[in-house]
This record gives C-alpha cells, structure tokens and sequence, in this order.
C-alpha cells in the first residue's frame, strides 16, 4: 500500500495499522489490503482526490470497533467510501 500511494510515508506506519485493525475483521491480511485499494479506486473514480490509502487505513481503524465480534471490514470500508461521496 505504501508503494501504491507514492508519498514516501514508511511502509511500517501502514503495517503498525494494519497490525491493529486486522484482527477486528473477518478478512485476513490480503484481503483487507485489497478492501482498502479498492476503496481508494472507488474514491478516485468518482472525484475524490484528496484521500490516500493511509487515510482509509486510519479511518478504518478508527471506525471498526475492538474488542467485539469480528465484522466485515469491506462492509465498512464501502460504507466509508459512500459517506466520503455524499451519499
């Protein structure tokens, strides 16, 4: 993800996210890094140019609660991706 956004931000700052995230979701690691690149592809198609992989990375990590059932984070990133659309 760090290399598909480009900005030079460290690899580790993605991964310390992740690390955090992954475990609320019912992805697995692959999946939840291609969630969050379709995400972003989603975003840019329609217009939203000033969000980044590490942006929905973050906001996903705040969105999805800890310490209950695992939940579908591509559900939640959709949810994102429609609100950030206005819609």
């Amino acid at each position: 993800m760090a290399d598909l956004d480009g900005l030079g931000r460290p690899a580790a700052m993605y991964q310390q996210v992740l690390d955090a995230l992954a475990p609320r979701c019912k992805e697995d690691r692959p999946r939840l890094a291609a969630v969050i690149t379709s995400t972003l592809d989603d975003l840019k198609k329609n217009g939203i140019d000033d969000e980044d992989g590490f942006g929905i990375l973050q906001h996903m990590e705040q969105a999805v609660p800890a310490g209950k059932p695992h939940v579908t984070c591509a559900s939640a990133a959709a949810a994102y991706a429609t609100e950030r659309k206005g819609g």
